[in-house]
């Protein structure tokens, strides 16, 4: 668990707040439609970074889930970015950058060579982290059901 500016940043999904996380991805325009079932079973299945903000001055139980990311890869030649977001409140603090920089530099991540994610209103954040709208050369298949 890392931590700056009251921020910290974990793995461990003890600290996701399962039912807020749910509800907010619910309502984005990626998470409509998803079960809390299926919710709660891809978060079982991959590396969940979790932003909390940390008030040390309210004792070591006086934290509040504020983000959330996650990534799906096999370490080694890949890894997918799902997820990634910032409460209501919360935004335009560097928190989603903050994110985005525990994941490239989690050990299990670090030399992972291709990333890959998807947005519709978020380019200029990644473009920040070296990423590049992709163009089909041909070779990438997707099937969706």
């Amino acid at each position: 668990m890392k931590e700056s500016y009251g921020i910290e940043i974990t793995t461990d999904k003890r600290h996701i707040e399962f039912e807020r996380v749910c509800t907010f991805l619910q309502s984005t325009y990626w998470g409509a439609g998803r079960s809390p079932y299926s919710i709660r079973t891809s978060f079982e299945n991959s590396l969940c970074f979790i932003a909390r903000l940390h008030d040390p001055s309210h004792g070591p139980h006086h934290n509040r889930q504020i983000g959330f990311a996650r990534v799906v890869t096999d370490k080694a030649f890949f890894a997918y970015i799902f997820d990634l977001f910032v409460f209501d409140g919360f935004r335009g603090h560097g928190i989603a950058k903050k994110l985005m920089h525990e994941i490239l530099s989690h050990k299990e991540l670090e030399q992972v060579p291709s990333f890959m994610l998807g947005t519709d209103n978020a380019h200029d954040l990644y473009r920040k982290f070296g990423f590049q709208n992709y163009i089909d050369s041909g070779r990438l298949m997707v099937r969706r059901v």
